[in-house]
């Protein structure tokens, strides 16, 4: 607390915020639309402790778990949503803007590499989705081996150090899944369209 004089010599007690708490209260004023990522996120587990994911046996579970594994930063379980031959192709546009991202096929290692530095939580502190599976994913195609989902993505992040990435990003993804021999379904195509300022793309081509 610090203390200020009045022209009337009364003091005043004003709250020193600073200027990361300023941010942050500002952000969450932002996701009013969006569930809370305070009140409906259980603590994160200990570690060596599992999150609470569904077991990958439907498209629909792994898209949760998806979301799951971004907010909880948990690199090692997100990869489990993808499959070993796994492709992303950005918006053209996000393309043309960081061709030196994008100058290779963005591949599994590509996607490990990306989340090892996004999920670092010396440099972010929240990811949440303003966008869930049950109200923003659309089944397009499907087989009784394969899935087409059409999901509108919409995702605050907040960082704890100084950064050129979006604070948000939002766009359409076209998401295929397909089902193995032991009956687990994995995404092994990521197809993103940027439909706002900021997309899943851009955010790859900041980290």
């Amino acid at each position: 607390m610090a203390q200020w004089k009045t022209q009337g010599g009364k003091s005043e007690t004003l709250s020193v915020i600073g200027r990361h708490s300023r941010v942050a209260i500002v952000l969450l004023l932002l996701v009013s639309g969006c569930r809370n990522p305070f009140s409906t996120r259980e603590p994160e587990p200990p570690t060596g402790k599992q999150l609470p994911l569904l077991e990958p046996t439907s498209a629909e579970n792994v898209l949760r778990n998806l979301e799951v594994c971004c907010e909880y930063m948990s690199i090692n379980d997100y990869m489990n949503t993808l499959s070993q031959d796994f492709l992303f192709l950005p918006d053209p546009s996000d393309n043309e803007r960081f061709p030196e991202v994008f100058c290779r096929s963005w591949d599994r290692q590509s996607e490990f590499e990306f989340c090892r530095r996004l999920f670092d939580k010396e440099i972010t502190s929240l990811i949440s989705f303003c966008s869930s599976v049950d109200s923003n994913a659309t089944v397009i195609e499907e087989t009784t081996e394969s899935v087409h989902y059409r999901y509108d993505y919409y995702i605050i992040l907040i960082y704890r150090q100084h950064t050129e990435a979006p604070q948000s990003v939002k766009g359409r993804a076209e998401l295929y899944l397909r089902c193995d021999r032991q009956g687990n379904w994995t995404i092994f195509r990521w197809e993103d369209e940027k439909t706002d300022s900021h997309s899943w793309g851009e955010l790859k081509g900041r980290f």
